[in-house]
């Protein structure tokens, strides 16, 4: 009992029974215990509005295609909930749509990241209450035909990409709908987070589909400005739907590849209560995947813009991990992401500091392979020339180096994760072979290298495909999808292609030197988060991950123009 009463003044604790001391204990364990089981409603909704990587597009085959948490739930209709045919008028959806049933993925569209998120916050936060996700939106949406102020998706300007749009409203009725579903089984209900996976679309810099794109710094500022109204809206109609006064957190992940990416951490550093989860420039993208989408029997790739079924799951892991730390730790979340980049002593050397959720850094060539010009790092004048990297270093759990060989100046500037470039293949092409059927349909190209270069393509092979270029600058240039990589009985180095993957059809030749990239431009950058994941890689498809849990470190966000103090 001592431990529990050591804080306590003598004096005091002489004037206590032996019976109010044990009562005092038996009080601190009942406290101690409560703080590990959140007391939240019986009915906690997770609402998702985005474009393709939110609906799984193309994540197949699913990974969860069973139940693996009895708790969580979706409606009966499915995890997603819009269809054209009744987007304009969502109040007469029939009411048996809305009946409460077990969570797994849809087989017939793909894996979203509602298993993961789900799982992952229920289990990790002990929570009471069960909680139910559905998703509305549909793929290649601008966020101007997915929000309430504009529902551009209805515009007879978006010519063939015209819809009944009708993606927020139809979100606010599934709200109503489980809310009524909720009381009819005498279930207490409450919208616990809603998450936003969108901006992919906005790419060109147009916010929609008939007026030109904008300049850099204008649509940011567009994008960033429809983002935070997006939130306010929904707890604007929120509080009126629960009677009362509602700022419901607002979680997004950071859009790869795109200036949208930007917009989303300018609105979470200023919009109180909203929240950047995490890139997705660390996960296999969906041209890793097999599967029969024509009914053909020939199994197809997905497009290198979508996900696989385990990358949504373990995105939707991350999902998870944010929204309880926010929600019930009460953390005052950032991702991973710099905070100011100076030039001390050495005007040949940048320091940058990060914001770093669990210290220390890391520069990781282990799960993603090393960025060979500076692990994701470039450097630029004022002309925006690039500076050639030496050397970058952590030096210390916050810090970054990066020693140049030109002298740097204040207004030059930094960027991260903007380059796909992995590296260069050191030995030039042996010999190439055609023609040879794989189960799966395609014709193989193989690609031969003298000696055992395997070594060179390790890590690129362990995650999945990746790309292999020629270093030709006429017409000759050619790239290939590379899925498999071997040494062949005289002991050279095969990687393997599929001839449906050639770029235009031009096909590479003896003596080429290659290069090679991933899909998603990416860094080798993150923290040292510990958090264990519920699931594991389950697809053995493709690279050498199978069965390995998903790490759930937090990966620095990408960044672009840092000017350097």
């Amino acid at each position: 009992m001592s431990m529990f009463t050591n804080a306590l003044p003598d004096a005091l604790l002489q004037l206590l029974s032996e019976k109010t001391k044990l009562l005092l204990l038996v009080t601190i364990v009942l406290l101690i215990c409560s703080c590990n089981t959140i007391k939240t409603a019986d009915i906690n909704h997770v609402i998702l509005l985005g474009q393709s990587l939110a609906a799984g597009q193309q994540s197949l085959p699913i990974v969860t295609d069973s139940l693996t948490n009895g708790n969580n739930l979706k409606f009966q209709i499915a995890t997603h909930t819009w269809a054209n045919s009744f987007a304009k008028n969502p109040e007469k959806r029939h009411h048996d749509f809305f009946k409460f049933s077990p969570l797994i993925a849809n087989h017939n569209i793909g894996e979203t990241i509602a298993n993961g998120l789900c799982d992952h916050f229920s289990m990790k936060s002990k929570i009471e209450g069960r909680l139910l996700f559905s998703y509305s939106g549909e793929g290649g949406r601008y966020l101007r035909e997915l929000d309430k102020q504009h529902d551009d998706a209805q515009d007879i300007r978006a010519k063939e990409r015209r819809s009944n749009g009708g993606y927020y409203s139809l979100s606010i009725d599934d709200i109503k709908r489980a809310k009524k579903t909720a009381d009819s089984l005498a279930l207490s209900y409450k919208v616990l987070a809603i998450n936003w996976m969108q901006g992919e679309a906005e790419g060109d810099r147009k916010i929609n589909r008939w007026d030109a794109a904008y300049p850099r710094n204008e649509f940011l500022e567009i994008y960033k400005n429809d983002l935070i109204q997006l939130k306010n809206d929904y707890n604007s109609d929120l509080s009126k739907i629960f009677k009362e006064n509602l700022n419901i957190p607002f979680f997004t992940y950071q859009t790869g590849g795109t200036v949208s990416g930007t917009a989303q951490l300018m609105a979470c550093d200023e919009e109180k209560k909203m929240y950047m989860v995490a890139p997705t420039y660390m996960m296999p993208n969906a041209e890793n995947t097999y599967y029969d989408y024509s009914g053909k029997n020939i199994n197809e790739h997905g497009d290198g813009i979508h996900l696989t079924a385990d990358s949504e799951r373990w995105l939707g892991e991350q999902f998870g991990k944010v929204i309880k730390r926010v929600i019930f730790d009460k953390e005052k979340w950032e991702p991973l992401r710099p905070l100011k980049a100076t030039i001390k002593r050495n005007k040949n050397e940048v320091f940058i500091s990060f914001k770093v959720p669990r210290p220390p850094l890391l520069l990781d060539t282990m799960f993603l392979p090393k960025q060979d010009m500076g692990y994701g790092f470039k450097i630029y004048d004022e002309n925006k020339v690039t500076i050639k990297i030496k050397e970058v270093s952590v030096v210390n759990s916050t810090t970054i180096k990066i020693v140049t060989n030109d002298p740097i100046k204040k207004q030059y500037s930094v960027s991260y994760g903007t380059i796909s470039f992995v590296k260069n293949i050191t030995k030039p092409i042996f010999n190439l072979t055609e023609g040879i059927t794989n189960d799966h349909g395609h014709k193989e190209v193989l690609i031969e290298f003298k000696g055992n270069i395997l070594h060179e393509v390790k890590v690129l092979l362990d995650e999945g495909m990746f790309y292999l270029a020629n270093k030709e600058t006429d017409e000759n240039l050619t790239t290939i999808i590379i899925r498999n990589g071997y040494l062949n009985e005289f002991g050279n180095t095969i990687l393997v292609g599929e001839k449906d993957d050639l770029r235009n059809g031009v096909k590479f030749k003896k003596g080429q030197y290659c290069l090679t990239s991933r899909r998603y431009a990416y860094g080798n950058l993150h923290d040292s988060d510990q958090e264990k994941s519920i699931f594991v890689f389950s697809d053995s498809s493709y690279g050498n991950r199978y069965n390995q849990p998903y790490p759930l470190y937090n990966w620095c966000v990408s960044f672009k123009d840092l000017l350097i103090e």
